[in-house]
């Protein structure tokens, strides 16, 4: 038994697949948006590829004559993360940490995981040790909470070390690069992904900052927008198309 094949509209795929590449886009720009006051956040991209492209021939005469390329739409090829340097914003509050440069703060998470982050957000627990608003350790070179005093307000250095006020040794906040390729978000404004140095001689933390958001709510409105008008053209084709076949199948047939 022969199985026919059934060919959708080649139109109809292209435009869908522009459809859907914008509305990944959106996902994408709405949660850049929603981070636009999140400490240390760094925004997405969309990276979109084409399918491959087919030769058109035409037969006429009876020789197959080259007419061009036929592109069946667009893709979604993946995310990529903007790792730009944020603006330096002043707090005035002593374990509030900025990160001058490449790196992330080592956090341990509930479940004992050491996950990264550039929100240097911090408070520390009645017993002296520096963590995140939600609880989690803030981890020195060795994996130990970084401790930082049960009172006074701690110095922290440009290399990390956190010393009192006379000077004596307190602990040390330890900065980690990662593999940037194979690093991902956990949410909570979190990375996990495999370290591949410590603190690079270039950065530097400031005390008394944070890093703001790398979002420029601007670009994404802009973005936002741009991104709207092709999924209504895409829809507009799509519309114009089934139009199209509509008459098709009900007016030519009846043509006589």
């Amino acid at each position: 038994m022969r199985r026919s094949r059934i060919r959708m509209n080649r139109g109809l795929y292209i435009a869908a697949t522009g459809m859907t590449s914008a509305m990944v886009r959106q996902d994408v720009i709405a949660s850049n948006l929603a981070n636009v006051a999140t400490v240390g956040f760094k925004g997405d991209k969309v990276v979109n590829e084409t399918f491959a492209d087919s030769l058109l021939y035409s037969m006429h005469g009876g020789e197959p004559t080259p007419m061009g390329n036929l592109n069946y739409g667009t893709r979604v090829a993946g995310t990529v993360t903007d790792f730009a340097q944020g603006a330096f914003r002043p707090t005035e509050q002593k374990l509030d940490l900025a990160i001058g440069g490449d790196g992330f703060f080592r956090i341990r998470m509930d479940d004992g995981t050491v996950a990264h982050t550039r929100n240097g957000q911090f408070t520390r627990t009645p017993d002296g040790f520096m963590t995140t608003q939600t609880g989690e350790y803030v981890l020195g070179p060795d994996n130990l909470p970084v401790f930082v005093g049960t009172s006074g307000d701690p110095v922290i250095r440009a290399d990390g070390r956190v010393t009192a006020a006379d000077g004596s040794q307190l602990g040390q906040v330890a900065i980690s690069t990662l593999d940037v390729p194979s690093a991902r978000k956990v949410g909570q404004n979190m990375w996990v992904g495999r370290e591949t140095g410590g603190m690079p001689a270039s950065t530097q933390i400031r005390q008394g900052f944070v890093e703001a958001s790398g979002v420029n709510s601007v670009k994404e409105m802009v973005d936002m927008i741009t991104t709207l008008r092709s999924y209504e053209s895409s829809q507009r084709v799509i519309t114009s198309i089934d139009g199209t076949l509509d008459k098709a199948v009900n007016s030519v047939g009846t043509l006589g």
